[in-house]
């Protein structure tokens, strides 16, 4: 069935793979002759509540049966179409910027009246997204990586031989702490307890926004409430002071603060962060980026236990890499099977399962009419899967991303046995951080810092599923993000390793 659907294409697009032309306006006649895709027919409860019970398992039900371009219904959420072909993803993200396709907004928050460049489009967008990948680029990593192996030594050296610890709530930490470092700047010694709060308060805002009643609940006095403002209030007052420090022109930290203002000081004051309330709201909506890093190393915590040859080999590595030392950033370059293993787990288990679009205006895409105001999804869970590129593509196998054929493992672009890219001349079908504009700007952290942390516990430990039953570890896709449902423990033992004096 899946390599039928695969090879299924429109009878109406007259096109071929590459074509710019793939996503474009609608003309009027066109509107009036193109068909729709295809798609269940009614079903708009069913549709609805399989998405929120298991968003990838329903959307590669869609693909098997309807192929690459799929139109179904959800009750008051209207018309939804999700993609599944690789240079179609490309084109319709590619296209978002001349406003056939708008990113769906998921924060329209009252404290946060600036927004940033994960919430606005067009020009603004573009405008802080180039000033958040210069400060993030690849060549200024080694900026990081020391910092990184610091925060990775400090939460696993904490960890006790038998320990019971909460997976995510440790990955959240160590997540947490390192990117508010990042935003920040680590002289100013921020609290983790009060960004764990404050993504807390972000949530509890944003269900408050969506449903009107509660906005006046929220005028209540309640715990939660004041809870929420204490955050707000720190978080503020920590940002106003990284800016404040941030002004001096003798002051030349890496961290963002300093990378915008520097920028601002360049430009005679102007730009999207010409305000200082500008600023605070990018780095507040940043801070979130520290859960979906912190919910993808959980999940391969648990992939590792799984599979314990693979846990096996890492330990083998940490130990030849490290010598018995601690780790170093520097390391990050040295560690081909562990950074195989953040790239496998990107496939499998991304958190943004889809890219949030809507038509603003009726569409062309693939020689199909999708109407104005539809959902538009390039679905990246399904595309990471498909056999043509992924042989047992649901399977975790970090070993399909080297090369062994040398005297040292490398890590490859594209899996073993897939010679080319059959689809477009575009890049390889490998998208863990979405693609074009909206790409995330921080993804260039994760392969150092997973590799680090996996070849840090694998030095020191053995992680083991706590002894009370099944293992109460879930990966559950709610509406489309994946998110590892709390509680999920592990006990820590201890390996032969012993630090040097």
């Amino acid at each position: 069935m899946e390599e039928q659907a695969s090879k299924r294409s429109c009878p109406f697009s007259g096109r071929v793979d590459g074509d710019a032309e793939r996503v474009r306006r609608a003309t009027g006649t066109e509107r009036r002759t193109l068909p729709l895709p295809p798609g269940p027919k009614g079903r708009r409860l069913r549709n609805l509540i399989a998405k929120f019970r298991d968003y990838p398992g329903f959307a590669h039900e869609l693909y098997r049966e309807y192929g690459d371009v799929v139109l179904y219904r959800m009750t008051w959420l209207g018309e939804c179409c999700l993609i599944f072909d690789p240079g179609l993803m490309r084109a319709v993200l590619d296209v978002e910027q001349k406003e056939l396709i708008r990113q769906q907004i998921s924060v329209d928050l009252a404290r946060l009246r600036h927004g940033g460049m994960n919430t606005l489009y067009g020009e603004p967008h573009e405008a802080r997204v180039a000033i958040v990948r210069d400060a993030f680029s690849a060549d200024r990593m080694y900026l990081f990586t020391d910092h990184m192996a610091e925060c990775v030594r400090a939460r696993v050296e904490s960890w006790r031989d038998g320990q019971r610890i909460d997976v995510l709530d440790e990955m959240l930490r160590l997540c947490l702490g390192f990117v508010l470092d990042v935003l920040l700047g680590k002289d100013m010694e921020a609290d983790v307890g009060v960004a764990l709060e404050l993504r807390r308060a972000l949530k509890t805002e944003w269900i408050v926004e969506q449903v009107p009643l509660l906005r006046r609940v929220r005028r209540l006095p309640l715990p939660i409430a004041r809870r929420g403002d204490r955050a707000f209030e720190t978080t503020d007052d920590l940002i106003y002071r990284a800016i404040e420090r941030s002004e001096n022109a003798s002051y030349q930290g890496h961290d963002l603060v300093s990378h915008i203002v520097r920028r601002r000081r360049e430009s005679g004051g102007r730009g999207p962060y010409a305000s200082n309330e500008a600023i605070r709201d990018e780095l507040i909506l940043s801070l979130n980026s520290a859960g979906p890093a912190a919910h993808l190393f959980a999940c391969g915590i648990e992939h590792l236990a799984r599979r314990p040859s693979a846990g096996r080999r890492l330990a083998a590595e940490a130990d030849a890499v490290l010598a018995g030392r601690p780790v170093r950033g520097a390391d990050a370059d040295h560690l081909p099977y562990a950074t195989a293993t953040v790239k496998e787990l990107l496939r499998l288990r991304m958190i943004g399962q889809v890219a949030w679009k809507r038509a603003a205006d009726d569409l062309v895409v693939d020689g199909y009419l999708i109407p104005r105001g539809s959902l538009v999804h390039p679905c990246f869970g399904v595309l990471h899967r498909r056999p043509e590129w992924y042989e047992a593509g649901e399977e975790f196998r970090p070993e399909r991303w080297l090369d062994e054929s040398g005297p040292v493992p490398t890590v490859l672009e594209r899996p073993q046995g897939v010679e080319h890219d059959s689809t477009s001349s575009g890049p390889f079908p490998y998208h863990p951080f979405s693609y074009g504009s909206r790409e995330c700007p921080g993804g260039v952290f994760m392969f150092p810092l997973g590799a680090l942390l996996l070849a840090t516990i694998a030095q020191r430990w053995t992680l083991e599923r706590v002894a009370d039953g099944e293992s109460p570890f879930i990966f559950r896709p709610i509406g489309g993000p994946m998110r590892v449902q709390k509680p999920y423990y592990m006990m820590p033992r201890a390996r032969d390793w012993t630090a040097p004096t």
